[in-house]
């Protein structure tokens, strides 16, 4: 309620009135589901599951992106209920997160 122009609005608060306009879900800080999987991809940015890729931009030029695929597929693979993290729900991440700090406890160890 800042502002009732379309041409007042910062680039955050625009793209936040699209994707409400399109229905999609927005993060939410104090939600607790989203905060444990941020946690799962700390650890695996700390032992290599999450490598930096160059990629070239429409416009030219490189920029450096996260592939999170090796998570992804181990997440797929070895992951209690073998499904994509962002479709494990509140109550079922809490041993995911425990099943991943134990890789991610052996990894340091190794490391």
């Amino acid at each position: 309620m800042r502002t009732s122009r379309c041409s007042q609005l910062t680039f955050a608060e625009a793209q936040h009135l699209i994707n409400t306009l399109n229905g999609k879900p927005q993060d939410n800080p104090n939600d607790k589901s989203q905060k444990m999987r941020k946690h799962i991809i700390a650890m695996a940015h700390e032992i290599g599951f999450i490598k930096k890729q160059q990629v070239v931009m429409r416009e030219g030029g490189m920029k450096e992106i996260n592939n999170y695929d090796d998570l992804h597929a181990w997440i797929l693979k070895y992951g209690y209920l073998h499904k994509p993290m962002d479709k494990y729900n509140y109550k079922e991440l809490p041993t995911l997160v425990t099943q991943f700090k134990g890789v991610y406890a052996s990894k340091m160890k190794l490391k």
